[in-house]
């Protein structure tokens, strides 16, 4: 993701997620129950003093770090208590793209032209480029 520099030098916390999310800026907090599970889980926000870069999300699905372009179009869409719930991967680069698992589909980023998609049905690895029966926002 382009909000992402490459990790300086300096090895401290969190690693390479310093450059990606900054610093904590609020408390460990309980999230609205997945929409799609009704799991339960925990956030923490990450930025600096004016803006969101990232979160850490906690959930019986795991710990996952969501950041960047990624985190945009999660938080637009309601974080945990959308139809996608919690996170259950990491970011992996996918036929192209840089994509992010969830309970209820993935989101994946084109970054050729900086745009973010929804698909919401975690089991459909139909490429974005052939989206004929996906339900894509």
């Amino acid at each position: 993701d382009t909000n992402c520099v490459q990790p300086s030098s300096w090895k401290g916390w969190p690693g390479t997620f310093s450059n990606c999310m900054r610093f904590p800026i609020g408390q460990v907090t309980t999230a609205t129950n997945s929409g799609a599970s009704g799991t339960t889980g925990k956030y923490q926000k990450f930025g600096n003093d004016s803006s969101e870069y990232g979160s850490i999300n906690y959930s019986s699905k795991g710990t996952y770090a969501v950041y960047g372009a990624l985190y945009n179009k999660y938080k637009e869409l309601g974080y945990s208590a959308s139809s996608l719930g919690f996170p259950t991967s990491n970011e992996y680069s996918w036929k192209g793209y840089r994509r992010r698992d969830f309970e209820g589909g993935y989101i994946y980023w084109n970054p050729s032209i900086n745009s973010t998609s929804v698909v919401y049905s975690s089991t459909d690895t139909t490429p974005p480029s052939a989206p004929k029966n996906l339900r894509v926002k």
